[in-house]
């Protein structure tokens, strides 16, 4: 298989992933609202857990990491333009405006559970719909890179006991 074909399935897949998904699927996986959930800077691992199981409940267990950012949805709206820096992923992905509060979730293998990370504030790649609101959260990095993976580091993060 040439290398054209194997670019055009990743990209059919990652569209395909994309499908079916929205402003309010962003916000139940990623988004913690301070205003509604103000003790969670004193969250412990199994707190956490709670939160996320209590969102997500179909989908809990089921995805090796999923990462949160903590702003209230409607102030998230204006961090993310299709004017931010965009990145190859898609024509539709774009890099936040400014450096956002992120925990991450990792799953432990064979638990069904989350290790919790405390992690820097981070530009965050997310897929944006027609009205330029965040519908898939694809990474995060320290800059805003235009190409390239997007690889999980935990290395600047502190974890959640």
């Amino acid at each position: 298989m040439s290398s054209l074909p194997k670019i055009v399935l990743l990209i059919a897949l990652a569209i395909a992933q994309c499908q079916g998904q929205s402003w309010a699927d962003f916000q139940r996986k990623h988004v913690l609202d301070p205003a509604v959930d103000s003790g969670y800077s004193g969250w412990n691992r199994a707190s956490w857990n709670t939160w996320l199981r209590n969102r997500i409940p179909s989908d809990y267990g089921s995805k090796n990491v999923n990462s949160v950012v903590v702003k209230q949805p409607t102030s998230l709206l204006n961090d993310f333009k299709f004017t931010n820096p965009g990145h190859s992923a898609g024509p539709d992905f774009h890099w936040s405006s400014i450096r956002l509060s992120t925990y991450v979730m990792q799953l432990v293998s064979g638990s069904g559970t989350y290790d919790a990370y405390r992690c820097p504030a981070w530009y965050v790649l997310a897929r944006l719909d027609a009205s330029q609101r965040p519908m898939h959260y694809h990474g995060y990095a320290d800059s805003q890179p235009a190409t390239g993976s997007l690889p999980l580091n935990l290395g600047s993060c502190t974890k959640i006991n």
